[in-house]
């Protein structure tokens, strides 16, 4: 079993790790914004309010606040997962499917890991 010291490490390095993960695909999000209006304004709008939450979520998880908070974060970073995979798959919205780039790739990875890293800190919260 691991010391209590350094149980406290690896929870810090998971938060921390957690912390990053939205906070990345909060930056994306907000990147992809200005080209958005350009092209698709309401679209746009969407990209910029989902990364100032994602980066907003930042403060949740580093104070460490109610487990509620957590459930939100992930419940708000799958809808978006899946939001995302649903307008991939051809002829599910509108009969094609949006190809993928790297940085939507990379923002569904940082998505994918701030659900699993606040899964595992949840779970470690209720161990202690």
């Amino acid at each position: 079993m691991l010391s209590s010291v350094s149980k406290n490490k690896v929870t810090v390095a998971i938060m921390v790790a957690a912390l990053a993960s939205t906070f990345v695909a909060g930056v994306l999000h907000v990147m992809m914004a200005p080209r958005s209006l350009e092209r698709e304004f309401l679209e746009g709008v969407f990209f910029l309010i989902s990364g100032i939450l994602q980066i907003f979520w930042v403060l949740p998880v580093l104070r460490d606040w109610h487990k509620v908070w957590y459930y939100v974060g992930m419940g708000g970073s799958g809808v978006l997962f899946a939001l995302w995979f649903m307008e991939r798959i051809p002829g599910l919205m509108d009969g094609r499917g949006i190809r993928l780039s790297a940085n939507t790739i990379a923002i569904e990875a940082f998505q994918i890991a701030f659900i699993v890293l606040c899964f595992v800190l949840l779970k470690r919260r209720t161990n202690d």
